[in-house]
């Protein structure tokens, strides 16, 4: 919120106290020559330093006049972020659950979005501060809509400034991801599995997939971004078939928990 009877005095009062006539001290002729000067030649030096045109620059720092009103959004201040809720939800065997079930990322995701709230937090920091280390500079008295849009000019481009570094971050770790198709360790975009027989025992790769209907070609997580409602599965994991580990629908008779996510990462879920 502007203060601008603060900004208003301040102008005044370095106005009302500058002498337009009043020579700098550097200006005064030499009080060591005595000799004798004409006159109206005094007089016209003195005429010539005191018509020089006066420019009076303003210059004052946010701070002393305006103050910041920051909200964040309310998850940043819920117990989703808290450590108790985060350490509750880890499970050292998630991997096992399968994709689609919540417990398999629901420790990553939350992690991940507390990492976000902190940076979060650090950016709008390092924005208030410089937004009152700015400052106000006029050659002219401005009116309180001038000064007002003056002020909304700058703090809106700090304020793109500070969500194109979080855009940015994220963009850049999609990116990393996708590009590298870096595998999960929570098995939720790459399924390695084991194969053994009398003779040999081999390793097997296969895409996460997930299929919106039935006879129609599965969406697959290193072809594009797939995202679904988490899930709660009754069937335990030891017994759930290898050909449907790979399968990001959820299992017969799951449970839906409603407001998550699954997905090929726990930050594309997020």
């Amino acid at each position: 919120m502007m203060k601008f009877k603060t900004l208003t005095a301040w102008l005044y009062k370095k106005g009302s106290n500058y002498n337009l006539f009043m020579l700098e001290e550097h200006e005064y002729d030499d009080d060591d020559n005595d000799a004798v000067q004409d006159p109206a030649i005094v007089l016209k030096r003195q005429k010539y330093k005191t018509r020089l045109y006066v420019v009076l620059l303003a210059a004052i720092p946010y701070r002393n006049f305006a103050s910041n009103n920051v909200t964040m959004h309310s998850v940043c201040s819920s117990i989703f972020i808290e450590p108790e809720w985060i350490k509750g939800l880890y499970f050292s065997n998630a991997s096992q659950y399968g994709v689609w079930d919540f417990r398999t990322t629901a420790h990553s995701q939350f992690k991940l979005l507390s990492s976000f709230c902190s940076f979060s937090k650090e950016i709008i920091s390092q924005t208030e501060s410089d937004i009152d280390n700015n400052e106000l500079v006029t050659l002219y008295l401005l009116s309180e809509e001038q000064t007002q849009m003056q002020i909304d000019g700058t703090i809106g481009l700090l304020k793109n400034s500070a969500s194109s570094q979080m855009i940015t971050y994220l963009d850049y770790l999609r990116h990393t991801i996708q590009t590298n198709y870096l595998v999960s360790a929570l098995n939720t975009n790459l399924i390695i599995t084991i194969i053994g027989s009398d003779e040999s025992i081999r390793t097997a790769a296969a895409q996460v997939f997930y299929s919106d209907a039935p006879n129609t070609n599965p969406k697959q997580c290193d072809r594009e971004k797939i995202v679904t409602d988490a899930t709660l599965s009754q069937v335990i994991y030891e017994l759930i078939e290898a050909g449907l580990v790979r399968k990001m629908n959820p299992m017969p008779n799951s449970t839906i928990v409603n407001g998550f996510f699954t997905g090929c990462t726990p930050l594309e879920a997020l």
